[in-house]
């Protein structure tokens, strides 16, 4: 028999977790038998990945709550945060010579361009949802972004409110 049907037996073996195959075709006779031991170990392997995931998960929880906890400034009810809508690089200006788009206190109305950013290199226009003041800028200029990170604050008109 071919050994690369061999080869293929045994990864079906391991792969369905047979414990033991007998395979016989013109006079040939393939007998392949899994010992406990290799099943012990296979399912020790299997425990431990998934230890290691469930800790994964639980870092990148806890780390994705800090990260929340400690970027969101405490607001009140007048003020709106406003956040990366997607993963990439934060620009406060369209070009490099050019002046930032919004600076703190100025006046914005709704729809009004507030930021780039770069992702997959593309520029993306970042709009204001609100209108009022920017009483803060969170983020600076060139730094990565990923989701829902606060970008600015924003002070919210008394019609807004």
């Amino acid at each position: 028999m071919d050994i690369r049907k061999i080869e293929k037996i045994i990864e079906l073996v391991q792969k369905f977790s047979i414990s033991e195959i007998e395979i016989s075709k013109n006079g040939e006779l393939i007998k392949i038998k899994r010992t406990k031991e290799s099943i012990k170990t296979e399912d020790l392997k299997i425990k431990r990945l998934k230890k290691i995931e469930k800790e994964k998960e639980e870092i990148e929880r806890k780390t994705l709550q800090n990260r929340k906890q400690n970027n969101i400034p405490k607001r009140d009810h007048k003020e709106h945060i406003i956040r990366s809508p997607i993963v990439g690089t934060f620009y406060r200006s369209l070009h490099i010579d050019s002046d930032p788009l919004v600076r703190v206190g100025q006046k914005i109305k709704k729809g009004d361009i507030l930021c780039i950013i770069e992702s997959m290199k593309i520029m993306n226009q970042i709009k204001s949802n609100q209108s009022g003041t920017i009483k803060e800028i969170l983020t600076k200029d060139g730094d990565v972004v990923e989701f829902d990170t606060p970008l600015m604050i924003l002070k919210l008109d008394i019609e807004n409110v």
